[in-house]
């Protein structure tokens, strides 16, 4: 079952609460990638600019590139967490592939050297800057 982006919204909307759940010794895995990089103090995560809930630093950069680049933002119902809960019991595998720039294999994990960040899908940042030099030539 694909969810709506607004009942993506409320799923994801309902974790902020338990995020900042002091009583609570849980970390949660970054909602928007599904990474366990999340700060156990929710403050110095990200907060997102798409719905109030933390994020991890990453995503809030990848966020904030997109709205400065007039990229279209990652689709709430393509969240981390909104695809693990429609496709509970299915192959992780098949969940979480990891993004991969098409050009240099680079991923978030294993960023290129120097840092990059994702101008589509799959291409990256520093591939992208590439081309265009290349275009110029």
């Amino acid at each position: 079952m694909t969810r709506t982006i607004e009942q993506a919204k409320e799923l994801i909307e309902s974790l902020r609460p338990i995020q900042e759940d002091e009583t609570s010794d849980y970390t949660f895995p970054c909602p928007r990638c599904g990474h366990d990089c999340m700060d156990k103090n929710p403050v110095r995560n990200a907060l997102s600019r798409r719905v109030d809930v933390y994020i991890c630093n990453e995503c809030g950069r990848e966020e904030a590139i997109l709205d400065m680049l007039g990229k279209e933002p990652l689709p709430l119902n393509q969240w981390a967490m909104v695809l693990g809960f429609d496709n509970e019991g299915e192959d992780d595998d098949q969940l979480f592939d990891e993004q991969r720039c098409r050009v240099c294999g680079c991923t978030w994990d294993n960023a290129c050297e120097g840092g990059c960040y994702w101008v589509e899908d799959d291409l990256c940042s520093k591939c992208a800057e590439k081309m265009q030099e290349e275009k110029r030539l």
